[in-house]
């Protein structure tokens, strides 16, 4: 690997050349310089070769409360891209090669414009999506689980990619989710005695909509996953999805949370505010989209400022500033609709995970939901870790809400 060949080559002593290993970002002369890049590992690599430790995890403060993230997925299927210009001059002159049916040819760009949304950079860095065998998850989760977490996710760019096809899958919509493999996996994982007795919530977030099916909402009901959705629309405007590489559309993303309410799950959706392309035409067309998707079931609206990551197109663009209006007015939607969602929880007993003492209120403790609920918090000092029931009380804020403990 990387860091192998980085200490074979000196690096400890002081006289390696950055430029001569493989896979590196680096300064020099004030600027930073990317050395050839490393072969993509395989399927195989990943769920044999290198395995990820988790005797480490119990350094983390409050770690049996806290989400633990478990690879399924390397990769992303998303190989569209941005029709924007970009600050070092290129731009989509619409070869066509995006919509390719050849799924290689889809990897290539002639104007050399990184793939995937413009705001990401999983498809540049990390290529198309490969999956971990379904031995190498349940061993991952069953050692964390014994470590003491309690809270899984099963983390990937897109989760209903699992084994979607042959190398590469580089169409995020086609072929449809291979649920087979992904009931395969989940009977795997439902076989840890702490999953199946409750103990250990596991969860999803990342989904394409455009993959999320009622077949595929079926298989997650009979493989007994609670978790909900979080799908990534990030603006409601379909002509402005299009411009920052997003796939699919507006029309799969409420079918999809349509879809999820249906089969009893709450879905959050996501938007960014600040991308490349906002007017004040695409930030009414997603207040429109947030009220929509609230009445269709979502749960919640996660609202984040777009950031240029290195690696994605937008790389070189610029944040958007805390006083911009398009993201002061997304934000306050976002807030009230979370806000009167919050509401509902009030009178309700919720199960959750004591965490860390609470920063803004003294004597209190943070607690996380088990399965899928709000943040609380609750009057007292307890061990992290511990298993609670709470009455909810009030609302504190669009992400916090009041609670008291009934029984632990």
């Amino acid at each position: 690997g990387t860091l192998d060949e980085l200490i074979g080559s000196g690096y400890l002593d002081g006289r390696v050349d950055f430029s001569s290993v493989k896979g590196l970002a680096f300064m020099r002369s004030g600027r930073v310089e990317t050395s050839e890049p490393r072969p993509l590992l395989t399927e195989q690599q990943i769920s044999e070769e290198y395995t990820p430790s988790v005797s480490r995890i119990v350094d983390y403060r409050a770690y049996e409360a806290s989400k633990v993230y478990v690879e399924v997925i390397r990769g992303c299927s998303n190989y569209q891209r941005t029709r924007l210009p970009l600050r070092d001059g290129k731009q989509c002159t619409e070869c066509g090669n995006c919509d390719s049916a050849d799924p290689e040819l889809r990897m290539e760009c002639p104007e050399q414009i990184p793939p995937g949304c413009g705001f990401c950079s999983v498809p540049w860095t990390w290529g198309p999506p490969r999956s971990r065998s379904v031995e190498s998850i349940v061993q991952e989760v069953q050692d964390l689980v014994n470590l003491g977490v309690h809270r899984v996710v099963l983390e990937a760019p897109g989760f209903l990619d699992y084994h979607r096809g042959p190398w590469p899958v580089t169409d995020p919509c086609s072929p449809p989710a291979n649920t087979e493999a992904i009931a395969r996996l989940l009977e795997g994982l439902n076989s840890i005695p702490q999953v199946a007795s409750g103990d250990v919530h596991l969860g999803i977030e990342n989904i394409k909509a455009c993959l999320f099916t009622e077949d595929v909402a079926q298989m997650l009901v009979d493989s007994s996953m609670s978790s909900s959705p979080n799908i990534g629309l990030e603006t409601g405007s379909d002509e402005h999805l299009r411009q920052i590489g997003k796939c699919g559309s507006t029309a799969d993303v409420t079918e999809a949370v349509r879809i999820a309410s249906k089969f009893g799950m709450k879905p959050f959706v996501y938007f960014i505010y600040g991308l490349p392309g906002e007017t004040d035409s695409t930030v009414d067309a997603s207040i429109e989209m947030m009220k929509q998707l609230c009445a269709d079931g979502a749960e919640r609206i996660i609202l984040y400022g777009f950031r240029p990551l290195p690696g994605s197109a937008f790389e070189r663009l610029p944040a958007p500033s805390p006083d911009d209006s398009h993201g002061q007015r997304l934000v306050r939607e976002a807030e009230r609709i979370n806000r009167s969602k919050k509401s509902d929880y009030v009178g309700m007993l919720v199960e959750g995970i004591a965490a860390e003492p609470s920063w803004s209120r003294h004597g209190y403790t943070m607690v996380y939901p088990l399965t899928e609920g709000p943040l609380m918090t609750v009057a007292g000092g307890y061990t992290p870790g511990t298993r609670l029931f709470v009455r909810i009380t009030s609302v504190l804020s669009s992400g916090l809400l009041l609670g008291e403990v009934e029984s632990n």
